[in-house]
């Protein structure tokens, strides 16, 4: 324990910590800048990913709404994005059938929903 006391030298340490050096001053400077700088890229090119992945959505709520209104009593489409597959089985669409190696070598899955007859 006193060889650590001896070895610390605390007006030094407050010396530097109140009054930093020039490089010490570069150093958090530049740490800040690639911070804020990471961040602005990071938000403009996650945003439009995150536009992109509303707007499948909406595009499928536009597609029942379509399919709807034309009385349809079934709607089928087939899709690559086995990461949607939670969100479309909350939507209601259940997988009918799944194919390896479709197109492109991908994973494709068949999503089926059923709707019910309007009764006017």
């Amino acid at each position: 324990m006193s060889l650590l006391a001896a070895q610390f030298d605390s007006h030094y340490f407050w010396q530097h910590l109140l009054h930093p050096e020039s490089f010490f001053l570069r150093a958090i400077w530049t740490t800040v800048y690639v911070a804020v700088l990471g961040q602005a890229f990071g938000t403009l090119l996650g945003l439009p990913i995150a536009m992109a992945r509303r707007s499948t959505n909406r595009l499928l709520v536009a597609f029942e709404a379509r399919v709807a209104e034309e009385g349809a009593h079934m709607a089928e489409f087939w899709t690559d994005d086995l990461r949607a597959e939670g969100l479309l089985g909350a939507m209601g669409w259940q997988r009918v059938i799944q194919r390896a190696g479709y197109i492109g070598r991908d994973m494709w899955t068949l999503m089926e929903k059923r709707f019910e007859a309007e009764t006017a």
